[in-house]
């Protein structure tokens, strides 16, 4: 378990909200919240929220639309600490461990897929090229993608976490 401050201690499963937390756009000022094209994902954002941040099930607000699924809750302590731990994401994520391997899972459940050129990420930041390079995964940027080289260990090192890969 690494701590992230006094109050919240990054778990592996937080890591994988904290992904995609970190590619969702945040609407209101303290809401946490998380898309992505698959029901699956937002399962288990939703479990994670409830299970490791303690958060009340009336509390999340899920919706859908234009084939992306949405879950928020507002609570502007755990979202000031996830800002605090994204400033802070190349060297809390710089091995390549399950905690890792649980915030790219996150970040491709987000705002990843599969076209004809290969795996991608959408809209991903310098630091978050920074944090795959970092982690062993070379990616190459094509406009607002980010396509990732060596796909093999790319799918294998976020595929026990992922709802987006399939399983072997």
């Amino acid at each position: 378990m690494i701590f992230m401050s006094k109050k919240l201690a990054l778990t592996e499963q937080v890591s994988y909200v904290l992904g995609m937390y970190a590619h969702t756009k945040q609407e209101a000022s303290a809401s946490v919240a998380a898309e992505s094209d698959s029901e699956a994902a937002i399962e288990k954002f939703v479990s994670i929220a409830l299970k490791e941040l303690r958060i009340e099930p009336n509390k999340i607000l899920l919706s859908e639309g234009e084939g992306r699924h949405r879950a928020m809750f507002y609570n502007s302590k755990i979202r000031k600490l996830f800002n605090k731990a994204l400033e802070r994401k190349t060297r809390v994520f710089k091995y390549a461990n399950a905690y890792a391997a649980q915030y790219v899972a996150g970040m491709y459940d987000a705002v990843g897929g599969i076209n004809a050129k290969g795996v991608f990420l959408s809209g991903i930041d310098a630091a978050d090229a920074l944090l795959l390079q970092n982690i062993g995964i070379h990616e190459m940027q094509q406009g607002s993608k980010h396509y990732i080289s060596n796909q093999s260990h790319f799918a294998s090192f976020i595929r026990e976490y992922s709802t987006k890969l399939p399983r072997k």
